[in-house]
């Protein structure tokens, strides 16, 4: 599967780079990478006898994930109380629903008593979000005096086997948007290429640390 974003602003690139006085190319990658935070995942789930449930552990997006959970195991929102230890660090890679995010809950309603999951780091590394992995097209037109007169950009990125549970909100503010930054001149035109493949044995992307920013500064 490939997802295709484009982006364009201003005026008409093509004719600006067909009458600039020099013309810069260059290709650059982005290499795939995750966020490593002090401590892995963990979850704590107990129901009480009134079946209401008490989740330790879960971070930075409490809230929807509470909704969520709810939602998947047929409970009212109130029935769930998240309580949020130190855990070492927020950052992209803990503002998820992971898939241990509810079974662990599951289990300890199936089981009828707590369960504790901790994450090892091995796991963490083939788990949680991957990002990056971009390969970069760009150039450059500027007119003989420096100015800068228009930008273009191919990115290409592998999402890896199936798209990450925030692949939305990343793609969405992926470097096709960012990439001309504050110089651009009045022409401006990208666009990001994602790939999906079932037979790609590496983490779905996602949200790791300022999402698909650096990508747009590594030029």
């Amino acid at each position: 599967m490939i997802n295709v974003v484009r982006a364009c602003h201003g005026e008409d690139v093509d004719a600006l780079f067909a009458g600039a006085a020099v013309v810069v190319a260059d290709k650059l990658r982005v290499e795939r990478n995750t966020r490593v935070p002090i401590e892995t995942r963990g979850l704590v789930a107990e129901f009480d006898p009134a079946g209401n449930l008490t989740v330790w552990g879960p971070a930075k997006v409490k809230h929807f994930n509470r909704e969520v959970l709810a939602d998947l195991l047929g409970m009212r929102i109130e029935q769930i109380r998240f309580i949020e230890p130190d855990v070492g660090g927020g950052f992209g890679v803990r503002g998820e629903f992971y898939p241990e995010d509810f079974l662990v809950p599951w289990l300890a309603r199936k089981l009828g008593r707590p369960v504790k999951w901790i994450e090892d780091r091995n796991e963490h590394f083939v788990a949680t979000n991957h990002a990056r992995d971009q390969h970069c097209e760009i150039e450059l037109a500027a007119s003989a005096d420096g100015q800068l007169l228009a930008f273009k950009a191919k990115l290409f990125i592998n999402q890896g086997p199936t798209r990450g549970r925030t692949a939305v909100f990343c793609f969405r503010n992926s470097p096709c948007t960012t990439f001309r930054g504050p110089t651009a001149g009045p022409g401006f035109r990208s666009t990001r290429r994602a790939c999906s493949r079932a037979r790609r044995r590496r983490a779905p992307t996602g949200a790791r640390r300022s999402a698909s920013r650096r990508s747009s500064a590594s030029g």
